[in-house]
């Protein structure tokens, strides 16, 4: 018998049946238990500040939401949901960058706001729920997609504020262009920013960028080689 369209679209997205692989239900009531968790754990310095901390600022990202909308313990379910909404969002920056939704001080808060978003997760993916991955190499290729993300959303700040010596007047492209050497490093030279908020943007961007480089990627890519946690170790996914 030929297996149903959706059957396979199904296994390709969330794979083979595995009702022995759960992870407790997510949402806020597991996050509230983790930090309870992390309370009482005999951790001291500014470790255990910024564990705490990142982990209390959790309580603002959607993620929580999508968990406690789906109430799933699988973890494909979980981690597909998730995958959804970062996509979701990258379309969105795509969409704010080349149809002018820089215009609107509202759509740019929210781009604000989504970079708030990526660099919490990062944080807390780094120093805090790294040892609940589903997957390094899945957490090293979402770092990668809110690399572009983030090159996308700054693209938009300098969209947003004009602040750039344009070419050929105010363009999308000239901006991402523009984002993008900057956060590689590159530094053509041939686009440069024009007033004092540019210049500001610039060092924020420089900063979040050889951070994300240095502290984040090589996080990621330290974890990379180690066998998948049993289920019995994992908790929780870090993405």
């Amino acid at each position: 018998m030929q297996p149903h369209f959706g059957q396979v679209l199904k296994k390709i997205f969330l794979g083979p049946e595995d009702t022995s692989d759960t992870l407790p239900p997510q949402g806020y009531r597991r996050t509230k238990e983790l930090i309870q968790e992390e309370w009482n754990n005999p951790t001291f310095g500014i470790m255990r500040l910024v564990r705490l901390f990142l982990m209390a600022i959790s309580c603002f990202s959607p993620i929580l939401v999508i968990d406690q909308v789906v109430g799933s313990t699988r973890p494909s379910v979980i981690a597909l949901s998730r995958e959804l909404y970062y996509f979701a969002r990258a379309v969105l920056l795509a969409i704010v960058v080349f149809s002018q939704g820089y215009k609107s001080s509202l759509l740019v808060a929210l781009v604000i706001y989504f970079v708030y978003d990526i660099l919490s997760h990062l944080a807390g993916a780094t120093f805090v729920w790294g040892k609940y991955s589903i997957d390094p190499r899945r957490s090293l290729l979402l770092a990668l997609v809110n690399y572009f993300e983030l090159t996308l959303a700054f693209a938009v700040f300098y969209l947003h504020w004009n602040c750039l010596v344009w070419r050929g007047g105010r363009s999308a492209t000239e901006a991402l262009y523009f984002s993008i050497v900057t956060a590689t490093t590159a530094g053509f030279g041939d686009v440069l920013p024009s007033v004092v908020p540019g210049e500001r943007i610039v060092i924020a961007q420089l900063s979040i960028f050889l951070l994300f480089a240095v502290l984040f990627v090589s996080t990621f890519l330290s974890r990379v080689p180690m066998e998948v946690r049993s289920t019995s170790k994992r908790n929780d996914p870090a993405a």
